[in-house]
């Protein structure tokens, strides 16, 4: 599992990524994944999505704080591919990996997008990519992998197996 090189930045959109770091396993690492269908999941790792949509809080309150695996499902949803190219800035590669870790993120907070408003200086959303009526967890610091890890996805949180991430 090798990281991208941390020796370059890259451009996205009106947004500059920092360099990628080492992905470490450590006590901060909350070793849980989220399969995601893409493009969501390149947008949240390349594109600047910050917010990931979903209808329950549990358990991701536990999770504020900790790495979070990015997993790139199997299925595409090819009619969203206009609204990642118009909010992230930039088009999707092509091909992209399915079925596979695509990186991590640190999930920095959560809370329901009735509460957007109060955290977010009075703007309707906290962020471009949150959608109405849905809890939003909150991502900053992507670290994309360099080679992505095949990886049985599961809905919902899941464990990738320890073989999985050698």
């Amino acid at each position: 599992m090798q990281p991208v090189s941390s020796e370059s930045s890259e451009q996205v959109g009106n947004r500059r990524l920092p360099p990628a770091e080492s992905v470490q396993v450590d006590e901060r690492f909350w070793r849980k994944a989220i399969s995601v269908r893409q493009p969501w999941a390149w947008a949240i790792i390349h594109g600047g999505k910050d917010v990931e949509n979903r209808g329950r809080r549990d358990p991701w309150r536990d999770a504020i704080g900790k790495r979070l695996w990015i997993h790139a499902a199997k299925t595409v949803e090819v009619a969203d591919y206009g609204t990642v190219r118009r909010l992230a800035g930039a088009t999707p590669p092509d091909p992209m990996p399915l079925g596979a870790l695509i990186g991590s993120v640190l999930i920095h907070d959560v809370h329901h997008a009735r509460d957007c408003d109060r955290l977010s200086e009075g703007l309707e959303r906290c962020s471009p990519w949150a959608q109405p009526d849905q809890w939003h967890i909150v991502l900053n610091d992507p670290v994309p992998l360099a080679d992505p890890i095949p990886c049985r996805g599961a809905l919902g949180l899941f464990l990738p197996t320890p073989e999985e991430l050698r």
